[in-house]
């Protein structure tokens, strides 16, 4: 269960707002970013009667509802599309009868393209333009998510958290363990199978509570028998999904995403998070970790960012993983850690 599953289950039940998402993946200049919110602003049933459509008639062409692809008309192509885009949002927020919500997905990622195919300043505007939206337009929520955290963005913008320190972070980790037993439970009576107190425990200890893991263990425990499912089962089925290179697939974007995030940092983030390994889930001294990796200029900007990203958690001068669970699957997969016996 991901941010844009969420965002699609909440906006769906929300009667507070008027909810709106926009997906931006694949977004690579301003004028795509532009044309992306409006074309998502004319889908909108919700916002047929509110009179926008007829404001937005006098920027773009082809905005009625049923049109073919949306244009800014020849008389403002001179102006850049972050401004539009301002004067796009300051319409809906005073035409709509009732709070919006915006829901932008993929939004880190969409300023890092228009970065790197129209510059800084492009980028840098767009964010600037987006802050000053959210200052300005009260009738206006907002809700920006993305697969990359804007830390990995704003050198590339030339900027600071500055344009963002309006925001708040909304954490979604894995869920207690009091949520992750009853979802082993209600999964073992999906599969038809049953296991002790003490089997499910070790089910969710295993998956750390993380849902994904859960579903992908208890699929494998699908096997069309009703026999009880034993610890030792458990184990079993979760060391099969790690090796399994078809299971696995979709959740090796843990091991996979430093190259595209990191860049050129991609190899020191490995070699910090291969020091700070400890099959007790120990925390290491950051200056001992310095140390024995070589002691790089890049490590501290690359260590903030391992936290940031959420594989490490950092107390004082001490760091470790976060999540025990993850720190297994990558030693595992990376082969620095065998399988238990």
């Amino acid at each position: 269960m991901g941010k844009s599953y969420w965002l699609k289950a909440y906006t769906s039940r929300t009667d507070a707002f008027i909810a709106i998402i926009i997906d931006h993946e694949g977004v690579a200049t301003q004028d795509e970013f532009l044309l992306r919110t409006v074309a998502a602003l004319r889908n909108s049933q919700k916002l047929h009667t509110s009179g926008l459509i007829a404001k937005l008639q006098a920027m773009f062409q082809d905005v009625e509802v049923g049109g073919g692809p949306i244009k800014v008309r020849v008389a403002l192509q001179q102006r850049s599309p972050a401004s539009l885009l301002g004067d796009t949002l300051k319409a809906l927020s005073e035409s709509a009868s009732s709070p919006v919500l915006i829901c932008m997905d993929e939004v880190p990622l969409a300023i890092l393209n228009i970065a790197n195919n129209e510059g800084q300043q492009s980028a840098h505007e767009l964010l600037q333009t987006l802050r000053m939206l959210r200052q300005t337009e009260s009738g206006i929520r907002w809700i920006l998510a993305g697969s990359i955290g804007f830390h990995h963005v704003l050198t590339a913008c030339g900027t600071t958290t500055g344009d963002l320190n309006d925001l708040d972070n909304l954490p979604l980790g894995p869920l207690t363990t009091a949520e992750g037993t009853e979802l082993a439970q209600r999964l073992l009576l999906g599969i038809g199978r049953h296991a002790t107190d003490a089997s499910v425990s070790r089910f969710v200890e295993r998956t750390g509570s993380i849902p994904y893991l859960l579903h992908k263990v208890a699929s494998l425990l699908d096997d069309g028998r009703s026999t009880p499912v034993s610890t030792a089962e458990f184990d079993g089925a979760f060391e099969e999904f790690i090796d399994d290179p078809d299971e696995f697939q979709s959740f090796a974007h843990l091991l996979t995403r430093l190259e595209p995030n990191y860049g050129d940092d991609a190899k020191l983030a490995g070699e910090i998070l291969n020091g700070a390994l400890s099959v007790e889930n120990t925390w290491r001294d950051v200056g001992t970790l310095r140390t024995d990796v070589g002691e790089p200029e890049r490590f501290d900007s690359v260590l903030t960012n391992l936290i940031s990203d959420h594989y490490l958690e950092q107390r004082g001068r001490r760091v470790r993983w976060r999540y025990p669970v993850l720190q297994y699957i990558w030693a595992r997969r990376r082969m620095i850690w065998d399988r238990p016996s």
